[in-house]
């Protein structure tokens, strides 16, 4: 029991007027959407009776609509008119004309004017209204549903006609209001079934209700496993059984928590020997720029004791502002931007330390942004790993250069050979001695040539960097070599970003790469086919983290297998005819001394494409 007599009434009185308020309420919502739905359901049947009736005439008078037999038409309205709940047929000619009236010879040719007749002269389409009629014999009015089919015929979109059809609405209110009364009635029963039940359900809830609430108040104070007799067979007693449960083991709970806190800090330490034993370094930073979290590895890479970040210092006075680590944390930070393989330069206390760094956002479960996670790793042995293997590369590449280099130098050194010989047998011929004038310089200079550009393709070139626009370079090459496509039957496709920013790069050096690109795909095509050169800027970042361009080159010639494009970019390797193979492997050079990326993909039979990604030049 309550401590009060007066709770347990007032508790009654309440849930007794909940009731009544829910169960009247519910009841008139039940009426009122059942009254509505079959109003409704009675109105749209008698718009389809309606239509189908509209349809029918218009079907039947479309032959004496389109000759203007008036008589028909008479004839037609009369006898639709004789149903019992159509008012009124009329038949519209195409000039909106009354061509026939039920019931009103007299309007015979007449204009109707009245505003339903206008709403349907604009129609377009079938048109129901409803209005009120007056009866020609008795006076009487009412309302009716007015109901407007155009007429056309298969040939012709032109409306030739329009049939009106006035049908009463009074069976339908009739209907109407002896559903609202039997519905009325339906509900009063409920409701008062609904009330005798209420006051039954009151006396059952209260008195559960009292004994738990001092069982509460017992418990509050410390009466540990209370247990109370409650047997009602429904919630409530599901209830006080909850209650005996959560009395009964409260204690096990209390136990069970301090247990659980010391799970909870096991797995803090169990964390913390993780983040000790990652060989990589490992730092969070919060969404304002504080370092959260910063492992043993992580610490001695930077230079800096672990326990600087108790307090989350901010990020510039971990990584110094303006480095690139700090540059492109805070790029992760702004634009929720993830890094997968950066490489960056970090001055450590002990010297310059290349950086292998990947950012990820962290975020909470519900998906929001908490902050970001950098991974960085020491790749000076990588590094060296590189060296040693790009060294190996060169000496194998040297091997190719070498025989290639012979290959290109002997041809013209035995031409040269040839024309010495000769020289003491044949120096009084004078076309010997022409020829030798043309053959001997021409073939020096072939050979002047191939050592100029192995020269240029060994030394480091000297280039000026400069804000430059690419599409105003590959302009310049499509117009150098238009002539040449057109007479090869090439269609050229420029694709040029307006928008294209402009990139880091020596102007010249840049022009001859295009230059070889596309003298590349000119020469695949020598029966025609096509070009297409397309700038964009870069999906991704280049591995310096720096925003990029690409300059795209397709053709459609005979295109290549996997093991010639694997050797594309060697001096001396070509598949022409004629060629020393240095041109690919100066556009490699150029476009690595500018800090970019160049890649092939090639089908045979298909074209093949080269994508040339170029750093964005810096904002003045």
């Amino acid at each position: 029991m309550l401590s009060t007599a007066g709770e347990p009434a007032g508790l009654a009185r309440r849930v007794f007027l909940s009731l009544l308020v829910l169960v009247a309420g519910l009841t008139l919502a039940v009426v009122a959407f059942v009254a509505w739905r079959e109003t409704r359901l009675i109105r749209t049947e008698a718009e389809k009776r309606a239509r189908a009736v509209a349809n029918n005439l218009a079907a039947t008078a479309d032959t004496a609509l389109r000759t203007y037999n008036y008589i028909a038409l008479e004839q037609y309205a009369e006898k639709a008119a004789r149903e019992a709940d159509v008012r009124y047929v009329i038949f519209l000619d195409k000039e909106h004309i009354v061509a026939a009236y039920s019931g009103q010879d007299h309007l015979q040719g007449t204009r109707l004017d009245d505003p339903v007749s206008r709403a349907v002269d604009a129609a377009n389409d079938v048109l129901v209204q409803t209005t009120r009629w007056r009866s020609p014999d008795t006076g009487v009015e009412e309302r009716v549903l007015d109901v407007a089919v155009p007429v056309r015929f298969a040939e012709s979109e032109e409306r030739w006609g329009t049939v009106r059809i006035g049908l009463s609405l009074e069976p339908l209110e009739v209907e109407v209001r002896r559903t609202w009364g039997a519905l009325v009635a339906i509900g009063l029963i409920a409701l008062l079934g609904g009330l005798a039940y209420a006051q039954v359900l009151v006396g059952r809830i209260t008195r559960p209700v009292a004994e738990l609430a001092a069982g509460a108040r017992r418990l509050a104070k410390g009466e540990v496993g209370l247990q109370l007799d409650i047997r009602t067979g429904d919630e409530l007693e599901a209830l006080a059984t909850a209650f005996n449960h959560m009395s009964a083991e409260l204690a096990a709970k209390q136990e069970a928590l301090v247990q659980n806190l010391a799970l909870v800090d096991a797995l803090r330490r169990y964390q913390e020997d993780i983040l000790r034993s990652m060989d990589e370094g490992l730092l969070t930073v919060d969404l304002d720029g504080r370092v959260v979290t910063i492992n043993r590895v992580g610490a001695t890479l930077l230079g800096i004791p672990a326990e600087r970040v108790a307090d989350r210092p901010p990020l510039e006075s971990i990584v110094p502002a303006g480095a690139p680590l700090e540059q492109l944390i805070r790029r992760g930070l702004e634009g929720d931007e993830v890094v997968g393989h950066a490489e960056v330069e970090y001055q450590a206390p002990g010297g310059t330390l290349p950086l292998g760094v990947s950012t990820a956002p962290l975020r909470d479960p519900q998906g929001a942004r908490l902050g970001l996670l950098v991974l960085f790793r020491d790749l000076t042995e990588i590094k060296a790993l590189e060296a040693r293997m790009r060294r190996a590369d060169r000496l194998a590449a040297l091997g190719t250069m070498s025989a290639g280099l012979a290959h290109e130098i002997k041809n013209p050194l035995a031409a040269i050979k040839t024309f010495v010989q000769l020289i003491p047998r044949k120096f009084d011929n004078v076309a010997f001695r022409d020829k030798f004038n043309v053959t001997v310089p021409r073939e020096l200079d072939r050979v002047n040539g191939i050592v100029e550009n192995l020269l240029e393709l060994a030394r480091a070139p000297r280039m000026s960097f400069a804000a430059t626009d690419v599409n105003g370079l590959i302009r310049r090459v499509l117009d150098l070599y238009g002539r040449q496509m057109e007479e090869r039957g090439i269609e050229c496709d420029p694709r040029l970003d307006p928008a294209l920013p402009a990139a880091r790069a020596d102007a010249e050096y840049l022009l001859r790469a295009f230059s070889n690109l596309v003298v590349n795909a000119i020469e695949a095509m020598p029966s025609g086919g096509r070009v297409v050169v397309a700038t964009g800027p870069a999906a991704t970042r280049l591995p310096s983290g720096a925003r990029a361009i690409e300059v795209r080159v397709a053709d459609t010639g005979a295109g290549m297998d996997a093991q010639t494009v694997s050797q594309l970019f060697n001096p001396f390797f070509t598949t022409k005819a004629k060629g020393t193979g240095l041109g690919l492997a100066l556009t490699h050079k150029i476009v690595e001394e500018h800090g970019g990326l160049i890649t092939v993909q090639s089908t045979v039979g298909a074209g093949t494409l080269f994508v040339i990604t170029l750093p964005v030049a810096a904002a003045s």
